[in-house]
């Protein structure tokens, strides 16, 4: 296992260590000011896409909102991140919207329209007008997770508890929607968690708090809202996780949104290795089994709720993995199913070049 492990994250590197860019896995950011009729003002976005997304017509991506763009170090922490556990596999690729916030208006859209602010404006924003744009231009796979720090951590909160038909999760670090004993926020949570379950998807909740001996005022507030969780029945589709963390308010997201991502999306990583495990079954050494490879995308697909298909890193590490043998499984057999395997890649993803270059050495 640890060979076919190591192998994986060969075939990761080569293939993207050939791009020069910013990110490994990310293209280059494309920027845009759209103008909303809800918010009646101007909100500046980028968007950026795997790199892989030229390659295929099949795959579609979920969307990340990287909140508080303007905060260019967190921002570009968390881009970094999210860069960092595509390109080793351990999330799907994604495409990251960033949206950035005016200083002298984060937090009146933040603050929901009962208390005279206008977060449910910016709900409108991202869930009816961002969000239709995108779908216009990109295949958007219909999983919306939201990531914010502060007042858009709070934002995020209130954000899914108003939208659970739309979002599917939240990475909020350094909030929590019992912050500051808000009643409105607290009881818009409330009615979320009751009604949860007739939403026919996982909602994935995590969030986080610094400590106050470190500044973070927000400690006591998510204590609060951890205590209510673990003493409430919570839906079956509800997945959370709270993360206290000996930081301050101002670095709690440099540990929040790797842990979280990692979290969320374990099953994921977990997956290209249950395949390693297939191949390495007697059973499965008489052709290549298609039907068990997919029937583990299907379960990730339903825990997502959206379909995924297998990424470029499972055609390379199992193509690799029949083509050395190195269990003396497949024999002459070998070459033929890493062939099919690279076929099969190419079905999905044919205008990948480093699959069409593997392609012609069989070829020759």
């Amino acid at each position: 296992m640890m060979k076919y492990f190591l192998l994986s994250v060969f075939f990761l590197l080569v293939f993207f260590d050939a791009k020069s860019q910013l990110y490994e896995s990310l293209d280059e950011p494309v920027r845009k000011t759209c103008f909303s009729k809800f918010l009646n003002d101007s909100v500046s976005v980028e968007i950026l896409l795997p790199i892989e997304y030229s390659c295929s017509q099949m795959v579609s991506y979920p969307v990340f909102y990287l909140l508080d763009k303007q905060n260019t170090v967190n921002y570009h922490y968390n881009l970094h991140t999210i860069d960092y556990l595509t390109t080793f596999g351990t999330i799907p690729n994604a495409i990251v919207i960033g949206i950035s916030f005016d200083p002298q208006k984060r937090t009146k859209w933040t603050v929901p329209d009962t208390l005279n602010g206008k977060a449910d404006k910016l709900i409108d924003f991202i869930t009816r007008e961002l969000y239709l744009e995108l779908k216009k231009e990109y295949r958007v796979s219909g999983f919306n997770l939201l990531i914010g720090h502060s007042r858009t951590a709070i934002f995020s909160l209130y954000a899914i508890s108003r939208r659970p038909d739309f979002f599917n999760g939240v990475i909020a670090s350094s909030a929590s929607n019992f912050d500051f004993n808000d009643k409105y926020q607290k009881q818009q949570f409330r009615s979320y968690l009751d009604t949860l379950s007739k939403i026919q998807k996982n909602h994935f909740i995590y969030f986080s708090s610094g400590l106050e001996s470190h500044g973070d005022m927000h400690e006591s507030a998510c204590d609060s809202l951890a205590d209510y969780l673990k003493t409430k029945p919570v839906p079956k589709n509800l997945q959370w996780k709270y993360f206290k963390l000996n930081a301050s308010h101002t670095t709690t997201p440099s540990q929040t949104v790797i842990l979280s991502l990692v979290d969320i999306f374990s099953d994921y990583e977990r997956c290209i290795h249950n395949c390693f495990e297939i191949i390495n079954s007697k059973t499965n050494s008489e052709k290549v089994p298609w039907e068990k490879f997919f029937g583990e995308y299907n379960k990730l697909s339903e825990k997502y709720s959206y379909e995924l298909l297998p990424g470029l890193s499972f055609f390379f590490s199992i193509a690799s993995a029949y083509e050395n043998d190195y269990n003396h499984l497949f024999n002459e057999k070998s070459l033929q199913f890493s062939e099919e395997v690279i076929d099969k890649g190419l079905e999905i993803y044919p205008n990948n070049k480093d699959l069409i270059e593997w392609k012609k050495g069989f070829d020759k």
